[in-house]
């Protein structure tokens, strides 16, 4: 199957659906265009702000604010098992 005859295929299920499932996926699909967009639109950070970041991770270090990779890796292994 060729990419028309599965962008057609698509278009005619699309069509088919209940209007109010059309618009949840109008919905859906504005809301992903306007993260593209916002995404397009980022821009890199200063060396100021990434001395600001660095500086402000270190003082978390050092006043023990931080996760080893052994809780990190039990936090992910819960989340995981709760989907």
């Amino acid at each position: 199957m060729n990419a028309n005859t599965l962008a057609e295929n698509l278009w005619h299920q699309i069509l088919t659906l209940p209007d109010n499932d059309r618009h949840w996926l109008r919905d859906k699909l504005n809301i992903y265009e306007k993260e593209r967009e916002d995404e397009e639109n980022l821009t890199p950070y200063t060396m100021e702000e990434l001395h600001e970041r660095i500086r402000c991770s270190e003082e978390d270090f050092e006043a023990g604010r931080f996760y080893s990779s052994e809780e990190i890796h039990r936090i992910i292994q819960k989340e995981i098992a709760s989907l």
